[in-house]
């Protein structure tokens, strides 16, 4: 006799965000071109809020008091949770690690195939990523579909706003700024 029954599963997460990544396998496609930036923290109460800001206008500190971090920022689609979300990644490991793939002339742009991200380690001191390509491979056109129907602003995202709202002047919006990463 087993205590649950056969279809009992946990229920997918319904978050537009993808990090911070639990421990395991995480296949995503990455289907937007990133925005830069740095982000700090605003502490209300219990509540922290981000605070962001385009590069060369970040200051030292956030107003937490803590170094604010740099990152980048893209829309991706979340095989798991079969929803796009936003990834921030603030972990240099991650991007040293895509940007060698960018850099890569059999890989070339991210946005042409999927990448599995592995996080090992429950904390900050034992945590390692690792981003692996898969083969190349056209964009699934449900998530193509998708992406034009929630018309997901990151600049929104990157002034605190809701991205998500739908109220992106267009869905091809340029980023604050795209950053060379195949340089």
């Amino acid at each position: 006799m087993s205590f649950l029954p056969k279809e009992a599963q946990e229920p997918k997460s319904k978050s537009n965000y993808t990090m911070p990544l639990s421990e395991g396998r995480h296949k995503l496609r990455v289907i937007s071109s990133a925005i830069v930036g740095y982000e700090g923290w605003q502490i209300d109460g219990q509540k922290r809020n981000p605070i962001r800001w385009k590069v060369g206008e970040q200051p030292e500190y956030g107003p937490d008091g803590k170094e604010t971090k740099y990152f980048w920022a893209f829309l991706c689609w979340n095989y798991a949770m079969e929803r796009i979300q936003i990834m921030c990644v603030t972990q240099k490991k991650i991007r040293n690690q895509i940007k060698a793939l960018l850099d890569d002339e059999d890989w070339g742009s991210i946005l042409e195939y999927n990448i599995v991200i592995t996080r090992e380690g429950k904390d900050m001191n034992d945590t390692i990523y690792t981003v692996m390509p898969n083969q190349k491979a056209p964009l699934d056109p449900i998530i193509t579909q998708q992406l034009k129907e929630k018309n997901i602003d990151l600049n929104a995202w990157m002034r605190g706003e809701d991205p998500f709202s739908g109220n992106a002047t267009t869905s091809t919006q340029k980023p604050l700024q795209s950053p060379n990463l195949t340089s």
